[in-house]
């Protein structure tokens, strides 16, 4: 009976992560490609964690997992662990999401008006410099003063800066 009560449950909780993104009201997405091994993404959660809180109920937050690694059970444990429960969750298995919205790295932002019109791609703040130099504390929120600026019709100074993190392998 055990059994059946959890297949039952990742079924359930596999539609749900694979279609929440047909629910797009809202006039921004905001997609932040992540990975729940990568030292990066787990020293940004603070700061996703800050925006879900902000801007969850006027912009759709999307976590989007690329690895072969993520599946329903470890994206859900991530997703609690870091309390990032008001960002949706898409588990991009083929890994088609990402290529077209052209992210390469974790994590990497991206956001995107409701006609598709991409206004921001690059990291989400500069906890990190380069790879493998972390510094003390985060100075610039660049996700967040990017969500603010689309929401007051201003433009986002380019070029962007770009995310530091793990890269994403592709698969043919």
């Amino acid at each position: 009976m055990r059994i059946v009560y959890f297949i039952s449950m990742f079924m359930i909780l596999g539609w749900v992560f694979k279609n929440n993104l047909n629910a797009q009201s809202k006039d921004l997405t905001v997609y932040v490609a992540i990975s729940e091994e990568c030292p990066v993404c787990k020293n940004i959660t603070q700061d996703l964690w800050a925006i879900s809180e902000r801007y969850s109920e006027r912009v759709n937050l999307v976590l989007l997992f690329p690895f072969r690694i993520s599946n329903y059970k470890t994206i859900h444990e991530f997703k609690v662990k870091y309390n990032l429960q008001k960002w949706k969750a898409v588990l991009d298995e083929d890994q088609s999401k990402s290529r077209s919205l052209g992210i390469l790295i974790t994590p990497e932002a991206l956001i995107m008006d409701k006609n598709g019109v991409v206004l921001y791609n690059g990291r989400v703040n500069d906890l990190y410099s380069k790879p493998g130099k972390k510094n003390h504390n985060a100075r610039l929120n660049d996700l967040s003063d990017a969500i603010e600026a689309s929401l007051n019709g201003t433009n986002i100074k380019k070029p962007w800066p770009k995310a530091v993190g793990c890269y994403i392998t592709f698969e043919n």
